[in-house]
């Protein structure tokens, strides 16, 4: 049930509290009056300390329940009672005329005590649920396109094998300015450029170990260095951090220390692309995001 259905339910009990208070108060018995205003002084104070939805569940039925039954029965004492000469002087046609009043006061009173909780309760719930509706709709569909992100399905990559370090492209400009401010020419040139990086650390890492990953590693950042091409950089910046993953993952559970040449390049990583002035700020996080995505299969392979 919604936060706010305890909220609006709180705020009804508590009138509700202060307007028996304020009945019995004015026409008595005035200890009636102190029981009811102290209900609506410190049911909210309560709640605030409590914070208990059971509390308030149980509490609120209750409390409401008494309110109707005070309402039914404060409907009695709407007139002032008559006067002992009046009573005498009443002709004896008079208790049947009194009891039909009554009774017709008796069949409408419960009615107008109890439709206008009812109606507010109604009310309030339809408002909430529609504010719950409204609200919950941006992160369904933040979800979705966060999903379609980052799903691999989105963009596959090529059924080809991830190129040797040597014959990785380069960008056809010279090494200018201009070069340097080259964009990503598609979101799938990226993807692919990322993923072939996580597979060739995997293949790395299962031929010559981490002493291979770290010589590859350096000459990567040399080559990428020589380019102008932000995708190169792409490519040995989701190397290193394929291997910082798995070396995380090895370290965590056999309790070795990380590898150092890996642990230092995890705080280089955001100044390898100072030279690209329109590189994105969150670079370095879209691509860890697709390289724990790549990985997750390997994570469960033996030997990884």
């Amino acid at each position: 049930m919604p936060y706010g259905y305890y909220q609006f339910l709180r705020l009804i009990v508590t009138g509700y509290a202060g307007y028996v208070s304020y009945v019995y108060f004015t026409r008595g018995p005035r200890q009636w009056g102190w029981v009811f205003g102290t209900v609506a002084l410190l049911y909210n104070p309560v709640f605030l300390v409590t914070m208990s939805k059971e509390f308030h569940t149980v509490v609120n039925l209750a409390v409401a329940g008494l309110m109707i039954f005070e309402f039914y029965k404060l409907r009695d004492i709407e007139q002032p009672p008559a006067s002992v000469s009046e009573v005498k002087e009443e002709p004896k046609t008079a208790p049947p005329l009194r009891n039909a009043t009554h009774s017709e006061k008796t069949s409408g009173g419960l009615f107008r005590v109890v439709f206008p909780p009812l109606l507010a309760l109604a009310i309030g719930v339809g408002i909430i649920a529609a504010m719950t509706y409204v609200n919950s709709r941006p992160s369904d569909e933040a979800s979705e396109v966060t999903n379609a992100e980052s799903s691999p399905a989105e963009f596959p990559a090529e059924a080809s094998a991830p190129l040797p370090l040597d014959e990785l492209p380069t960008a056809a400009t010279s090494s200018d300015d201009a070069g340097l401010n080259e964009a990503i020419p598609t979101v799938g040139a990226f993807t692919d450029k990322v993923d072939a990086a996580a597979r060739q650390f995997t293949e790395v890492l299962k031929a010559e170990g981490m002493i291979g990953a770290e010589t590859y590693s350096k000459n990567c950042q040399n080559a990428a260095q020589q380019s102008s091409d932000i995708l190169q950089t792409d490519y040995c910046t989701a190397f290193d951090m394929a291997a910082l993953l798995i070396d995380q993952g090895v370290t965590s559970e056999s309790g070795l220390p990380q590898n150092e040449y890996f642990k230092s390049r995890a705080s280089a990583l955001d100044g390898d692309y100072a030279r690209f002035t329109q590189a994105s700020q969150n670079r370095t996080e879209l691509i860890w995001q697709e390289v724990k995505s790549a990985l997750a299969p390997a994570m469960y392979e033996p030997g990884i």
